[in-house]
């Protein structure tokens, strides 16, 4: 029997042009690589410390590899489109999600950004110019909040038109050391609200409603699982409107204009009931030099 030839060398690529253009280098195909790269290794961890049992793991692998699956990069990046991109990306999105649950963990905040962005408009102006209101949790003046950015929730309804929201404005902007925000509510403030930050970094701020007002922390995060209390440098007062303040040093703000990003988050009962923006983030540039002289206002 004659002996079958050995290959000595094996062509990295696809059926496709022979390279794997089609499934990474775009930033979406990138980023879903990353998360999905985090969420294994996560994994791998987790099953190395013995903590969960074999059925529970195995749901869990299960979840990684519906996730490691081709198609779901095929349709990230600028190569294809589909009137189902939102749902793909929602779905690949989950089976990392689930893993954590799995788990009984609560999985990274970045996890709920879409990574699909082609074709998506968040409705909200940028800020205009530095502010620096006073955080009574009162509308005290007009000039206060000039030049903020704003999110009007009007401007944001799905195909399903909710009138019971409990948010219905959200301003925010910066000055030199501090980013603020506003919460204007309907009736009555939410139960809790998150304000998190996917960039300089994770972290995020957490209200609770006491009685008539609010006590907040800020959690800052490593790892985007594990969060640890930043005491004393976060300010909150609520009256007819919900106002925060927080030293962008502590948001781990330190490269002069450095994006900031974040998305606010309403809960009731423990549950997510209004997410602002409903996909994607609020993203503007931090201080800098050339804040002021791009942004002027008269």
């Amino acid at each position: 029997m004659k002996e079958a030839p050995v290959l000595q060398h094996l062509h990295t690529g696809s059926w496709i042009r022979g390279d794997f253009d089609i499934w990474i280098g775009d930033a979406e195909e990138n980023r879903g690589w990353e998360w999905l790269g985090k969420t294994r290794a996560f994994l791998v961890e987790q099953q190395a410390g013995g903590r969960h049992g074999a059925e529970v793991l195995e749901r869990a692998w299960k979840e990684i590899y519906a996730a490691e699956g081709s198609d779901w990069f095929w349709w990230y990046g600028p190569d294809f489109q589909t009137d189902s991109d939102v749902l793909f990306d929602a779905l690949f999105r989950k089976h990392l999600q689930n893993v954590y649950h799995l788990l009984g963990i609560e999985p990274p905040q970045y996890l709920g950004v879409p990574i699909r962005t082609r074709g998506l408009s968040v409705p909200y102006t940028k800020p205009s110019a530095y502010i620096d209101p006073q955080i009574d949790g009162r509308n005290t003046g007009y000039f206060d909040w000039l030049g903020a950015g704003v999110f009007d929730v009007k401007t944001q309804q799905t195909a399903m038109f909710q009138s019971n929201r409990v948010c219905r404005e959200i301003r925010f902007g910066i000055n030199e050391k501090q980013f603020v925000l506003r919460f204007d509510y309907a009736k009555t403030g939410p139960e809790k609200i998150h304000i998190a930050f996917c960039k300089p970094a994770d972290g995020r701020v957490v209200l609770t409603r006491k009685g008539e007002g609010y006590e907040g922390v800020l959690e800052t995060s490593q790892d985007a699982l594990n969060y640890e209390m930043v005491d004393g440098v976060l300010r909150v007062a609520c009256h007819t409107q919900i106002e925060v303040g927080v030293p962008l040093a502590s948001l781990g703000f330190k490269k002069d204009g450095e994006p900031i990003a974040f998305m606010v988050q309403v809960f009731h009962g423990g549950v997510e009931t209004e997410r602002y923006p409903e996909r994607g983030l609020i993203e503007f540039d931090g201080p800098s030099e050339r804040f002021e002289l791009s942004n002027w206002l008269v």
